[in-house]
């Protein structure tokens, strides 16, 4: 039997039990709204003026002020009902919402629109929903000259209120003005850079040819990685892989700092490079040493199965903790552990995982290695400390029954009056 569908229910009922339904069920919101959609122009007029007043006044009401989600509901309320009216004095709507947006910005400089206890603070993101049910509803013109008011408010706000306006696009933009927006957006594009260009990129992407997309991300790459992987891959598809190389090298070498330069567009740039024929075995070292990663060290090796030896010993001086893991995804364990038992640099957490896995190959080791852990916790009150020797007490139980229960018992008798470990230690085994 077909799974009911709801929408086609509602299409297919006649008229008279729709309206009896509507009578019964539409909110006053939406009863006010309609209503005012059929006011005379002077009623119209003093109803959006009683509403715009009554907007402006929730700025003057400090007690509310401090209240964030009582001022956001009382603000998305009145401004919901500026919703039948909106189409008729566009322009003075929006001069209205751009005074919002100033305003809170302005509130929240003096301290308002948060409380410390509970913490609350206000998102805005029900009030920028209305604001953007009424960009919407703008003829085209009207639309950019708001919206980019809009955005330089933004842009100069210190704070992350509306923060989503940007990622929003498709609330305030019509599939059908997309034409439109992308040639105001390419335009927009030789004047001073703005963080929403990377916005508009990818509301529009799907509209753009290979050529507009490269001429778009030439401009706007270094924005993020994301951008700059999604620009060398069209220079590719353009066949163009030695400009892709130039704009990855000059990137490097504007911040090789590997939170910027990262390891995906260090791997882009050396593929790239090995298969336009160019030098790559200086930039692998180069890399092996910035990134220090277990993942990077096997592709590199990859390139260079000769060096392999040369690779591994830079990727073991680069981190002893990914050369670990590089050892155990080879499946070279006995070579990890002695690692482990060598290293004077890696973390306990790296070494417990390792003991813990491969703990009935090396019971001794792993024994010994639990028993220091767990000494190291024993000073220590508190229910996360005790979790912790409880668990290593049966990580030692695995190998050792007999030492685990020898601890277990020592512990019993040294630390009884820790009630909260004592009940934690019977039948732990």
């Amino acid at each position: 039997m077909p799974e009911f569908d709801f929408t086609t229910f509602v299409k297919n009922l006649p008229q008279e039990k729709l309206v009896e339904l509507v009578l019964k069920f539409a909110p006053n919101s939406f009863r006010e709204e309609v209503s005012n959609q059929h006011l005379d122009v002077d009623k119209a007029r003093t109803a959006f003026d009683r509403i715009a007043k009554d907007i402006k006044g929730l700025f003057d009401d400090r007690n509310l002020l401090y209240e964030p989600y009582e001022f956001e509901a009382s603000l998305e309320g009145l401004s919901e009902r500026l919703s039948g009216l909106w189409d008729r004095f566009p322009v003075e709507t929006g001069k209205l919402f751009l005074f919002c947006i100033q305003k809170i910005e302005e509130v929240q400089d003096d301290g308002m629109l948060y409380r410390d206890y509970p913490e609350e603070y206000f998102e805005g993101d029900t009030f920028l929903a209305v604001i953007q049910r009424y960009i919407l509803i703008l003829p085209f013109g009207q639309k950019i000259e708001f919206v980019e008011k809009v955005e330089k408010e933004l842009e100069s706000s210190g704070y992350s209120t509306f923060s989503n306006f940007g990622n929003e696009l498709h609330l305030i933009y019509k599939d059908s003005e997309k034409p439109l927006m992308k040639e105001v957006f390419l335009k927009s594009l030789s004047r001073e850079d703005k963080p929403n260009h990377a916005h508009y990129y990818r509301f529009l992407r799907d509209i753009l040819n290979l050529e507009e997309r490269a001429y778009i991300l030439e401009k706007i790459y270094h924005s993020d990685k994301s951008l700059c992987l999604e620009l060398v891959d069209t220079l590719v598809q353009l066949q163009k892989p030695e400009t892709a190389i130039q704009y990855l090298e000059a990137l490097r070498d504007a911040n090789s700092n590997p939170w910027v330069f990262t390891e995906d567009l260090f791997l882009k740039l050396v593929y790239l490079k090995n298969a336009g024929g160019k030098p790559i075995f200086e930039d692998l070292i180069s890399g092996l040493k910035t990134y220090k990663t277990n993942t990077l060290l096997g592709r590199v090796i990859e390139f260079y199965p000769d060096k392999r030896i040369e690779f591994e010993e830079i990727g073991k001086s680069a981190s002893h903790h990914f050369y670990l893991k590089y050892l155990i995804e080879k499946d070279r364990i006995d070579e990890a552990h002695q690692l482990v038992l060598a290293s004077n640099t890696l973390d306990d957490q790296s070494i417990l995982h390792f003991f813990k896995k491969y703990c009935e190959k090396y019971p001794g080791d792993a024994t010994a290695y639990f028993i220091k852990l767990i000494d190291k916790e024993l000073p220590y009150t508190g229910d996360h400390h005790y979790e912790s020797i409880v668990n290593l007490l049966q990580s030692i139980f695995k190998v050792n029954p007999i030492k685990a229960v020898e601890i277990a018992n020592s512990i019993k008798k040294d630390y009884k009056r820790r009630r909260n470990l004592m009940a934690m230690l019977d039948g732990v085994f």
